[in-house]
């Protein structure tokens, strides 16, 4: 293997027909992942395989220009420019139409929300702020997958620059090697604080472009059969890596080195190795690479949209459907837009016109964002399903105590006793049922205080690995609170399962937990070790409060399911209806307990063998909010009783969690 400056004296390296075979395998892994994410657990490593493929031939066509004297800034940005902007202008143009048709205002107002980041290419930076890729309902966002575009478009406006004064300073390979180093250690260091938040950054994703920068500066000839067992080797790391790896890994970090070594053992193993020449260049691997880009663009809008206008995931038949119906129109796309404008089209003005074509997207996606264009379904029944969803209101008579960490809500009565409610979002939920008791029976119901931090489990020892939240003392400032001596009943509640096991109905969704103890920070398993150790010290702490006299009650997760979402009972026929209808029937109004039941059992489990051991009492809230066998997803005219999958509704809270009040006025 010997270095070199160049990829020769050639400025336009010779095309290489495996390296689109090598992009249809990308492409294919990520589309089947998105249809059929069970059958390929990992095939979103498929983008990881693009990004070296990227970074690759991007860095041959630019020192091969620069060893021949000929790199011009312009024209290469001229050519990423006539590469990327038609079918992108094309795709956002399309889903802003098909989002006005069928969207609700709010739905919409979000869709122009990430047209608007998306046209400058800053969609990482977007839903890097707002989720993670692997979060509950990115699904209903067809213009998530635009993220991968956005690093890729940073990587070109950065790369040739930098390929440039290196190359003047004769200093190429050291300098790709330093951008490799440092931004693999940033990989490494997100996966280890915060993977939601660093999965889109590009400082997290430029090692894997550096990875093909490098390959493209080294002479990679081989002997014939060694470069064959090297593609096949590349080509078994990103089958197992695609078959093997899950959401629930932290990354990228260490696990994208399984398709990065993998892309590089391919690429490097020139197009005579066996499986490059006899599979990957093959006509049919060919030419789903070179629609490849187009497919990619297509086929997420797709999905997305079914999952929106239907309500729930596609089924299997729709996925199919929408995955042929995206290889159709990416091929249509391929030869009359992409194609003709790259090749054939007149040079001068078309960069000029398709950036003008980018912000005047970027435009349509403020206006859309700020509601200057209106939905089509503007009806006030689409509004209260919009409006559901934004139904998270705390009163405005709440004080803040505590130290500046940690912050507690209270409510006073008249009464100097006090119940202490320590939990996340789920418990302070009941809040509105919590302040109407003790506001209309002030003399018989004790002082309330929420000692609440949201997204963060009460449980002893244990922080989350999402930026800015920082759980790893809550439990002891909540637990120092409730050892006050006006404090009578101590009330612990949480999501507890969607630490553990995930949100009921959705994949790969569970936090990333971990034990303060670990520095390794790795995510903690219900049944292992230093999860039962956490289990442990629960018991003991909630034992000691009784041992004192206090009242301690564990409040389970109420009831979840995706179908308590306000916008999935909104039917098809309404959403595509003509003319647009003004009311609707919500597609469902009952919710079966039973498979929630089955899924949070483990969770629940543990908590009743805890409760029992220390003397605590435990209450399920489903048995006073559902039926013996079914819950209710809306009220009798219709409208959400929940706000999301997972939380009650305000107004929901206030009338139907009685539960509450024999916490705040206990039997004689």
């Amino acid at each position: 293997m010997v270095a070199r400056n160049g990829p020769g004296g050639n400025a336009r390296p010779a095309y290489r027909p495996d390296i689109d075979g090598l992009r249809a395998v990308a492409v294919g892994m990520v589309l089947i992942y998105h249809a059929f994410p069970s059958w390929l657990p990992g095939g979103w490593l498929g983008v990881d395989v693009f990004f070296v493929i990227s970074g690759y031939l991007i860095t041959q066509l630019v020192m091969g220009e620069l060893v021949a004297n000929t790199f011009s800034a312009r024209m290469f940005y001229a050519r990423r420019v006539r590469r990327i902007v038609p079918a992108l202008l094309l795709i956002l143009v399309v889903s802003a139409a098909f989002g006005w048709y069928c969207m609700t205002p709010g739905e919409l107002a979000e869709l122009g929300a990430t047209i608007r980041w998306s046209a400058p290419f800053l969609a990482n930076t977007y839903f890097g702020q707002s989720g993670g890729y692997f979060a509950a309902n990115t699904d209903l966002s067809p213009l998530l997958h635009l993220w991968s575009l956005g690093v890729e478009e940073q990587f070109y406006i950065v790369w040739p620059i930098l390929l440039l004064a290196a190359y003047r300073q004769g200093i190429v390979v050291p300098v790709l090697r330093a951008v490799l180093a440092v931004s693999l250690l940033i990989s490494l260091f997100g996966a280890w604080d915060s993977p939601g938040e660093h999965f889109f950054r590009a400082t997290c994703r430029g090692w894997e472009l550096a990875a093909g920068g490098l390959l493209a500066q080294y002479s990679m000839a081989r002997p014939g059969r060694f470069a064959s067992v090297s593609a096949l080797i590349g080509l078994l790391l990103i089958a197992g890596g695609a078959c093997w790896l899950d959401a629930d890994r932290a990354f990228p970090g260490g696990w994208a080195i399984i398709p990065v070594v993998g892309a590089s053992l391919v690429i490097g193993a020139g197009p005579q190795a066996w499986s490059n020449s006899r599979i990957l260049a093959t006509r049919p691997f060919v030419f789903v690479g070179l629609i490849s880009y187009s497919l990619y663009l297509w086929h997420w809008p797709l999905l997305s949209f079914a999952r929106i206008v239907s309500g729930h995931p596609p089924a299997p038949a729709v996925a199919a459907a929408a995955l042929v119906a995206a290889g159709v129109l990416a091929s249509v796309t391929y030869y009359l837009v992409e194609r003709p404008i790259r090749y054939r089209s007149a040079a001068g003005r078309v960069p000029a016109a398709l950036l003008a074509g980018l912000a005047a997207a970027g435009l349509l996606g403020v206006a859309l964002d700020s509601h200057w264009i209106k939905a089509r379904l503007r009806a006030p029944a689409f509004q209260q399903m919009d409006a559901a969803t934004q139904d998270w209101k705390y009163p405005g008579k709440s004080k803040f105590r505590g130290p500046a960490r940690y912050v507690t809500w209270e409510v006073p009565s008249r009464r100097a006793r006090k119940v202490l409610f320590i939990g996340d979002s789920h418990l302070s939920q009941y809040w509105p049922r919590i302040s109407y008791l003790i506001e209309s029976r002030p003399d018989a119901a004790q002082s309330a205080e929420l000692a609440i931090y949201d997204g963060c489990p009460p449980l002893p020892g244990v922080n989350v690995r999402i930026r800015g939240v920082s759980c790893d003392r809550f439990f002891d400032f909540a637990i120092e609170r409730a050892r006050r001596p006006d404090v009578t009943t101590v009330v612990l509640g949480a999501y507890w399962e969607s630490y553990l096991l995930g949100k009921f109905g959705a994949e790969h969704t569970a936090r990333h937990i971990y034990s303060v103890s670990d520095p390794l920070r790795r995510d903690l398993q219900l049944d292992s070790p230093a999860m039962q150790s956490v289990f442990a010290e629960l018991s003991r702490q909630v034992a000691g409060l009784v041992a004192s006299g206090r009242r301690v009650i564990i409040v389970l997760s109420n009831q979840t399911s995706p179908r308590f979402e306000p916008l999935t009972l909104i039917p098809l026929r309404a959403r595509l209806s003509v003319p647009a209808p003004v009311s609707f029937e919500p597609e469902y109004r009952t919710v079966d307990r039973q498979p929630y039941r089955e899924f949070a059992a483990p969770v629940v489990s543990q908590l009743r063998a805890i409760a029992e051991a220390a003397g605590a009492q435990v209450i399920d809230p489903a048995d006073t909010l559902c039926d013996a066998r079914d819950c209710a997803a809306t009220a009798a005219g219709g409208a959400p009783l929940y706000l999301d999958s997972n939380h009650l509704r305000p107004s929901f809270a206030r009338s139907g969690a009685t539960f509450v009040d024999d916490m705040l006025i206990p039997p004689s």
